[in-house]
């Protein structure tokens, strides 16, 4: 028996190791036989379908009890609804399998959609990590060391289990997906995974109507199957769930074998359950297993935990009736109403439509037999007026014979004038019209200019505003090192204007003695010079003198002349020795003024790079002040900011905690408030608060209703609009493509705001009807507590002001609502006549000869195709045709009945209709335009009879251009 044991347990191990001969494991955890916890393990979209509560599970699960290594599992999770049409769930769990051992985690997401009142889809997927390999400490080898067992990874892989699950009634039926994809980060993706397939389940939930510990009870029985690689498994399970006090389970698997189970609510929300398994086949010498599961419930009582009280009326909310407040109902009594509602509501419908039809029917036959009298009328007037006509057109012709002599005399004569002044009065038409365009314009320019100006005048304040405050503080921390700047710049330039006034002090001294010394100088050797000259000069006159003696005294003359010559060359050595001398003081004197100039010149400039030196030395000095300092002055703005920005962070926490605190305390005394109204409150009092709640719901239908008067409301408004932008372009000459706008004024847009106004004025008649019967019952209270400071009595006192505040609001709104749709009716009529008389100037024969022109050239270049067509590919125009209408005064077309295949505004969008009707192989087609709503009928057939077209309507076939095929009657202008 061990060994058969030992056999089949290895052959487990080894099915599930030698996935990839590396020790992967699948993820499948063995926690799938409650329909209680943990659903989203069966099928992921679980977490959400037929789940009302939110639990934190734990499940332990020991099989093969008689086995000492049998496989265990562990599972810790979470499930719950997230914001109504969403589910989800965390698990984490370990799994060990023979020598194998896993562990890890799961992640489940569920979104249903809601397909109509009875039936749902949902989809959902479970992501799930897995970390598995071989535990050596449960494998009994020889050698303990064996390289075999270390050469053996752990693994990490990834699993991804989609499914779906539609829900229709009490059934649901779904697919999942069991690890579809799955991914070891050693080996890649695996391929031979057993436990990879595909799942279907059919569920059934039903609901129990009880009383006690059965009350809200249900029951559920679901059928799966799982084909998997090789095989197929097959299973049932089934769930009595009492919410109150326990709940019951049984299923059987055709591997694992059949199982049973028991659950208590232990405390309110803790619960605990136990199962038991027992195997079949193979399976059945392993022993029985057992799985253990403790539960708490963060929230959800029951399918319907959450329905709101319904009241009733009362003896005192209805004198006729005794004050009862109504049991809450059971989910099959809930079934029950919305089933025979729905019938009912069907029914109505179905009376409605027979109503509508019988209408039509009486409508079609009276029109029938006012045509058919119309029609004798209308012969017999012809007839009369054909003779009238005849009668007339002789005296006309008679008349106009005469007149034509006379006419063509004159008609020369005023040809000329008439033209004249016809073009003078077009040309005063033209102007009038131009200049009421150009005023017109003008004024809109105005206008809009003068509020463009606003806004931007508004914005650039604002913007200036906050461009001020914003450069403020950088403006002031730049003002003081620009003004130290400026300092610094200042001293520098007075020091550089000191140092050129002294350099130029400096040079001017320097030329000044220069100056003086060569001045000297010419002065010495000017002096010399005359010296000189006059000696010569005297030695001139004195050998002028000897020459005179000499011809006296030739001898003497001469002695006298050597000795006047030795006298004169003696000057004259000495003069010459005497310049020679001063120009040689002259010189040294001139060298020694240059030295000292040099040397001064030296001195000087030493003097003036020290200077600078100093003055660029202080300059530097101050700077590097002046830089220290602006940036002792920025860093304790700095430090100022920070301390700033702190204290106002530190005042907004504080602010905030202040709020909070105010907002937690006010919050606090409300719920004190409320507990002491409550505590206060005796069963009449909650009659009172059922009938407050009664009230809010009539208060939520009448806001939901008025926001919807008040989108047709603006519709109709947005179309009035349009309407007056299109008259007004069409009047200034702009020609523009308008909206193509589907019918509104027949019956669906009149039906719904007729409803919704009767709806209003229920709802209005309904909460006075409540706030007065709230009045009186709490008028009674008073009576019988007659103190009007008791909380519960002010409480009613403020809730009656309230309401009536409310209310009157409310009316206030509805009515403003009225006003304005009186209004907006008003002024549509004013642009509908308005385009009308514009239709009508635009509708004539030009207009009409060219439509026809249009039509013929559509037909001449369109010819039938093999393109294959749908209804989509075809623009109808009017989606509300369901009743016949009726269209007058048109002009160019004969009374009848008109197959009418599509309804147009606009000429581009009517000649793309004709032409895809053409290609799909309609050529007998036409259109009329009705200048009442300025629109186009494109139609196939005319007749004259309402049973013909009636029968031809009904055989229309399914072509794809008369899948809106109505039928329009065009009487005759009266």
């Amino acid at each position: 028996m061990k060994l058969r044991v030992f056999s089949i347990l290895l052959l487990l191990s080894i099915t599930t190791y030698s996935q990839n001969t590396d020790g992967v494991m699948s993820f499948d955890v063995p926690a799938k036989n409650s329909l209680k916890f943990n659903k989203f393990l069966i099928n992921p979209t679980f977490s959400y379908v037929r789940e009302d509560e939110s639990f934190i599970s734990f499940l332990n699960k020991r099989q093969w009890s008689e086995f000492e290594s049998g496989p265990q599992a562990y599972f810790f999770s979470y499930s719950g609804k997230f914001r109504e049409e969403n589910g989800i769930g965390l698990g984490l769990f370990q799994r060990k399998l023979g020598v194998l051992s896993s562990f890890g985690a799961v992640a489940n997401f569920a979104r249903t959609v809601e397909m109509n009142r009875d039936s749902q889809f949902a989809f959902g997927v479970n992501l799930a990590y897995v970390n598995s390999g071989l535990s050596k400490g449960d494998v009994n080898a020889v050698d303990p060391n064996d390289p075999s067992l270390a050469n053996i990874p752990k693994n990490s892989s990834v699993s991804i289990n989609p499914g779906v699950n539609y829900t229709t009634g009490f059934f649901d039926l779904g697919l999942t997906a069991n690890n579809i994809f799955y991914y070891s980060f050693n080996s890649g993706v695996v391929k031979d995974d057993p436990t990879k397939g595909v799942g279907a389940h059919i569920m059934y939930t039903g609901y129990m109507d009880g009383y006690g510990i059965f009350e809200r009870a249900k029951f559920s029985t679901l059928v799966k199957a799982d084909i998997q690689k090789g095989k197929t498994l097959f299973s049932g399970s089934l769930l009595f769930n009492a919410p109150k006090a326990f709940w019951a389970q049984a299923g059987y698997n055709n591997v694992y074998g059949a199982s049973a189970g028991v659950g208590l609510i232990v405390a309110k929300k803790i619960s605990l359950g136990y199962t038991i398994e027992k195997g079949f086949g193979n399976f059945s010498d392993f022993g029985i297993s057992h799985e253990i599961t403790l539960a708490y419930k963060l929230k959800g009582y029951g399918e319907y935990e959450d329905a709101g009280p319904v009241v009733k009326a009362t003896q005192k909310t209805n004198p006729a009736k005794k004050a009862v407040a109504v049991k809450k109902k059971s989910p099959a009594e809930l079934y029950k109403e919305r089933q025979a509602a729905l019938a009912l509501k069907q029914q109505q419908e179905k009376d409605r439509l027979e109503a509508e039809r019988l209408k039509r029917e009486a409508d079609l036959a009276d029109a029938k037999a006012k045509a058919e009298a119309l029609a004798k009328e209308q012969a017999e007037a012809l007839r009369i007026k054909k003779e009238q006509d005849i009668a007339n057109a002789k005296a006309r012709a008679d008349e106009a014979a005469r007149l034509k002599a006379e006419a063509d005399k004159a008609r020369l004569a005023g040809q000329a004038n008439a033209a004249a002044e016809a073009k003078r009065k077009a040309q005063e038409k033209a102007e009038a019209d131009r200049l009421a365009r150009e005023r017109a314009e003008a004024e809109r320019l105005r206008l809009a200019n003068e509020k463009a100006a606003a806004d931007a005048k508004a914005k650039a304040d604002e913007a200036a505003r906050l461009k001020a405050e914003a450069d403020k503080a950088k403006a002031d921390a730049a003002a003081q090192a620009k003004a130290e700047a400026d300092r610094l710049a200042r001293e520098k330039a007075e020091a550089d204007r000191l140092a050129r006034e002294k350099a130029a002090a400096d040079a001017k001294a320097k030329a000044d003695e220069a100056a003086r010394l060569k001045a000297e100088a010419d002065k010495a050797k000017a002096d010399a010079a005359a010296q000189a000259k006059a000696e010569a000069d005297r030695l001139a006159r004195e050998k002028a003198e000897a020459d005179r003696l000499a011809a006296l005294d030739a001898k003497a003359k001469a002695d006298e002349a050597a000795r006047l010559k030795a006298e004169a060359d003696k000057a004259k050595a000495d003069a010459a020795a005497q310049a020679k001398a001063e120009a040689d003081r002259l010189a040294r004197e001139k060298a020694e003024a240059d030295r000292l100039a040099r040397e001064k010149a030296a001195l000087d400039a030493k003097a003036k790079a020290d200077e600078a030196a100093r003055l660029k030395a202080e300059a530097d000095k101050a700077k590097a002040d002046a830089a220290a300092q602006a940036k002792a002055e920025a860093d304790r703005l700095a430090r100022e900011k920070a301390e700033a920005d702190r204290l106002a962070k530190d005042k907004a926490a504080a602010d905030a905690k202040a709020k909070a605190d105010a907002e937690a305390e006010r919050l606090r005394k409300e719920a004190e408030e409320k507990a002491r109204l409550e505590a206060a409150k005796t069963a009449e009092d909650k009659e009172l608060d059922n009938l407050s709640q009664v009230i809010d719901d009539s208060k939520k239908n009448q806001t939901e209703t008025v926001s919807k008067f008040k989108s047709l409301v603006d519709s109709k408004e947005k179309e009035l609009l349009d309407m007056r932008k299109a008259n007004d372009d069409s009047e200034k000459g702009i020609i523009t493509q308008e909206r193509e706008v589907e019918f509104q004024s027949g019956a669906v847009a009149n039906r719904a705001i007729e409803t919704l106004k009767a709806e209003i004025t229920q709802n209005a008649a309904a909460q006075a009807q409540f706030i007065k019967e709230y009045e009186t019952l709490a008028a009674e209270r008073l009576k019988k507590v007659p103190n009007k400071n008791d909380l519960v009595n002010q409480d009613y006192a403020r809730t009656i002001e309230k309401l009536k505040q409310d209310k009157a609001q409310a009316d206030r709104q509805n009515a403003d609502l009225l006003a304005r749709l009186e209004k907006i009716k008003v002024e549509t009529e004013i642009e509908k006549k308005r385009r009308i008389k514009r239709a009508t100037f635009d509708s004539n024969d030009a207009k009409y000869q060219k439509d026809r022109a249009t039509l013929a050239q559509i037909k001449a270049s369109t010819s039938p195709t093999n393109q294959v067509f749908t209804p989509a590919d075809f623009n109808y125009g009017d989606d509300d045709q369901a009743n016949m209408q009726i269209v007058k005064n048109v002009d160019n077309v004969n009374p009848g009945f008109y197959m009418v295949l599509a309804a147009h505004k606009d000429e581009a969008k009517r000649d793309e209709f004709v032409r895809k009707a053409i290609q799909a192989g309609q050529t007998n087609i036409d259109f009329f335009y009705n200048v009442n709503n300025s629109t186009y009928y494109i139609y196939t057939n005319q007749y004259s009879e309402i049973d013909q077209a009636t029968t031809a309507l009904e055989a229309k076939g399914s072509k794809p251009y008369n899948g809106k095929m109505v039928i329009i009657k065009v009487e005759k202008n009266k």
